[in-house]
C-alpha cells in the first residue's frame, strides 16, 4: 500500500487529536472473536472504523454516512465474520481515495468488494473499534442559529455529507471512497486546495 502523491503532504489526524473534542462515540468494539456492543443508541449517522494492529495507534480505516448507520455497520461487522470469503493474495488490486494497492478482489464481473475489504480490515487488525462522529461537535457548528427552517434543513443534510469526507481527508482512511459525485469529490476539491 502506498499513499498516493496528491496526498502525501496532508498531516494525518490521529485518534487523540478527536478525543480532545470529545466528538467520537464509541458504539462497537471488536477484540479478536470477541464483540461488545457499547451503545445501543439507534441514531447513528455518521461513524467512523478504527483499528490498532497489536498494540500500535489506532489509524482510521473507513468512514461512513447512512440513515440506518447501526444496520450498516451490523452488516459490514458480518462481512468481518464471514470466514466462506476468503482473503486473496493475489487478483484484481484496488486502490482507495488516499492510498494505492491497498486489497485484492477476485478477478470477474459484479463482486462485491465491500467483502473482501472487511475480510482483509479483520485479518490485518486485532482491536477494532466503530465510534459515532458527533458532527456538531467534530465541525464545531450549531444548527439552533439557524432562524430559517430550509436553511436548517439543507444545512443538516450537507453538513453529513461534508463531516464524512473531511473526517475521511483529515484522518486519511485507508479503505474509504468518495463518491464520483455530489459533496464527496467537491469537498475533496476544497479541501485539498486549501493545503
Amino acid at each position: 500500500m502506498e499513499h498516493k502523491e496528491l496526498y502525501k503532504d496532508v498531516v494525518i489526524k490521529k485518534y487523540s487529536d478527536f478525543e480532545k473534542i470529545k466528538c467520537l462515540l464509541p458504539v462497537v468494539k471488536i477484540v479478536g472473536d470477541k464483540i461488545e456492543w457499547i451503545d445501543s443508541e439507534d441514531k447513528i449517522y455518521l461513524w467512523a472504523l478504527f483499528g490498532s494492529k497489536f498494540n500500535t495507534d489506532f489509524e482510521c480505516l473507513q468512514v461512513g454516512a447512512s440513515i440506518d448507520g447501526r444496520d450498516e455497520i451490523d452488516t459490514d461487522i458480518q462481512k468481518m465474520l464471514d470466514t466462506n470469503c476468503s482473503v486473496p493474495e493475489s487478483g484484481k488490486l484496488i486502490n482507495t481515495q488516499f492510498y494505492s494497492e491497498v486489497y485484492y478482489v477476485p478477478k470477474g464481473k459484479n463482486i462485491d468488494k465491500s467483502k473482501y475489504q472487511y475480510r482483509k480490515i479483520k485479518e490485518e487488525y486485532d482491536t477494532l473499534i466503530f465510534y459515532k462522529i458527533d458532527i456538531n461537535k467534530y465541525l464545531d457548528v450549531d444548527d439552533t442559529q439557524i432562524e430559517n427552517q430550509h436553511l436548517r434543513e439543507i444545512f443538516n443534510l450537507s453538513k453529513a455529507y461534508y463531516a464524512e469526507t473531511k473526517f475521511a481527508f483529515d484522518t486519511q482512511s485507508i479503505y474509504w471512497n468518495a463518491y464520483r459525485s455530489g459533496v464527496g469529490i467537491e469537498t475533496l476539491k476544497q479541501l485539498i486546495s486549501k493545503r
